[in-house]
């Protein structure tokens, strides 16, 4: 049951970050305002590391100990971004 759950919630996580993406995109179109720069790629890599999750749940790509770390580099990376777009982004 919590594999099914944690999946679902990993899937779902997945299409959020789509979504999101897909609207800061086309705000970003629509008003070229510096910080949407900095959310997306925000955005883009969550994208990225739900991504590997699901290719991990699923079996496509191994898990392997090190991804850890590369979650947690992704979440830092993700904090300084949102850092920058606070500070710097007008």
């Amino acid at each position: 049951m919590m594999l099914e759950l944690s999946t679902f919630f990993e899937a779902l996580s997945l299409v959020i970050s789509i979504f999101l993406l897909a609207v800061t995109v086309s705000a970003w179109l629509k008003r070229r305002l510096k910080i949407l720069k900095y959310i997306i790629v925000v955005f883009a890599l969550i994208l990225a590391q739900d991504i590997a999750l699901i290719l991990q749940v699923f079996y496509i790509i191994p898990y392997a100990a090190y991804d850890t770390d590369l979650f947690v580099l992704v979440d830092l990376a993700i904090l300084a971004l949102f850092y920058m777009g606070i500070v710097r982004g007008n």
